[in-house]
């Protein structure tokens, strides 16, 4: 049995941080309690949450990894650029919609929902004004959403979870994590917390790891933690020492409530999600969900996910394919589970990414640009023949080898969202003070 000697001298946020990695092999958090008294608008459950699901493609997600023209002219010309490698049988065809484009062949699963499935074309974040820069610092960006600097770190939704009292925020590793960052005095008593699934961790020094691998290493880790907790104080412990046990223990009834949540509010199609990382934290929001259905808890609520595999500088069908498919997989199960327990208009998944890529290959593949497009997809979400919106790339714009120049702004797809599906105010919530005010908000059409 461990000792609790090592925790000696360990800070109280050391500690803290350390602890949430234990509560993170659950790949999920307790609810807390929050009401509301809002309605959806056009239909909805009324005694659910309203919820948005940010889904952040790390990498770069190439643009003509999501949509490519397919008229003669353009597709020849995108062919001479890249390579019929950009090009086959396989692509989902829009024509039947009235779409002279395509999707990716991995997108094929989302065809059921294509009536409520929105690409927008030529989105941008505010700062980025070149295709110059670091994975790291265009993620930055893309988080902060033109409020404040790259040095403030005070993110989009961090903002909004300060500005409305009774909004949950749930992040999930590898988020971007000034998402998270707030502060407000909420924010001091209870964080938006981030987790993810792991099989290690540490403690002050003591290395814990699991042979066993989902939810038997979150048994593991829970075990551990209650052996420890439950270890008399040594001679002379400090009070920091003493208060470290304490939080220790009432770490216990909130991974109580999260196996409550997982364990007793499985949804119809809980047993149907891939066996993927991506889909099982889709699967454990989708429970989430239908519990504070059941609670009736209405207020708003927002999910942060990262996925990465998007770094892609060729080898657009395969290296496309093995980052595309698993959201398509588990967007398809989670969309029909929201269908079966009659949430599919409470809920809103978007994509971002912090960049597009370049249409030319240049020494090391398509490299960096601007412009990307962005998914969207939900029970009010207005698709069909309207699923592809904005102009597409031109035969002018793929001759000169450049990227895709930006056309709209980031800020006005998520102020769209937040207006009319989590009925906050963009301008007091997401992007207050004199830069959120500066940009010109366009309507997108995105709600039916």
């Amino acid at each position: 049995m461990r000792s609790f000697n090592s925790l000696r001298g360990v800070s109280r946020r050391k500690f803290l941080k350390l602890l949430s990695l234990g509560l993170a092999s659950y790949g999920m958090v307790g609810p807390r309690v929050a009401k509301a008294d809002l309605s959806i608008p056009g239909g909805g459950e009324t005694n659910a949450p309203r919820v948005l699901i940010i889904l952040e493609m790390l990498g770069g997600c190439d643009n003509l990894g999501l949509a490519l023209p397919t008229d003669s002219e353009r597709l020849s010309l995108l062919q001479t650029i890249r390579g019929n490698a950009i090009y086959d049988s396989e692509v989902v065809n829009l024509h039947g919609y009235g779409i002279p484009m395509a999707l990716h062949p991995s997108f094929a699963p989302l065809l059921p929902h294509f009536d409520h499935l929105r690409i927008t074309q030529n989105i941008g974040h505010a700062t980025h004004t070149s295709s110059n820069g670091s994975h790291e610092n265009m993620q930055l960006r893309m988080a902060l959403g033109g409020v404040g600097s790259d040095t403030n770190n005070i993110g989009t939704v961090g903002r909004m979870y300060d500005a409305v009292s009774d909004l949950e925020v749930i992040g999930f590793r590898p988020s971007e994590g000034v998402n998270f960052n707030c502060q407000s005095e909420k924010c001091q008593i209870h964080k938006p917390p981030v987790f993810d699934v792991y099989e290690t961790f540490t403690l002050s020094g003591e290395y814990f790891s699991s042979s066993q691998g989902g939810s038997n290493n979150a048994a593991h880790v829970a075990k551990v933690l209650r052996d420890l907790s439950d270890l008399p104080p040594p001679e002379g412990a400090s009070a920091r020492e003493l208060e470290y046990r304490e939080s220790f223990r009432g770490v216990f009834p909130v991974i109580d409530e999260i196996q409550t949540t997982l364990t007793q509010h499985q949804t119809a199609l809980h047993d149907s999600y891939p066996s993927t990382s991506l889909a099982n934290k889709f699967r454990n929001i989708a429970s989430t969900v239908l519990r504070w259905k059941r609670e009736e808890r209405t207020m708003p609520a927002v999910f942060v996910l990262g996925t990465g595999g998007f770094d892609v500088h060729q080898s657009w069908q395969t290296s496309m394919s093995n980052a595309l498919s698993p959201i398509a997989d588990a967007l398809r199960v989670f969309c029909d589970d929201m269908i079966a327990e009659d949430l599919f208009e409470n809920i809103v998944v978007t994509t971002m990414t912090e960049f597009g890529r370049q249409l030319a290959w240049n020494g090391y593949g398509t490299d960096h640009g601007r412009a990307f497009h962005a998914l969207t997809i939900g029970g009010r979400i207005n698709g069909g023949t309207n699923a592809v919106f904005g102009n597409t790339i031109s035969a002018a714009d793929i001759s000169s080898n450049v990227f895709w120049e930006i056309e709209r702004d980031s800020r006005s797809l998520l102020s769209e969202i937040v207006e009319n599906h989590l009925l906050l105010d963009p301008l007091t919530t997401a992007y207050p003070g004199v830069l959120g005010t500066q940009f010109t908000r366009e309507s997108y059409g995105l709600f039916i």
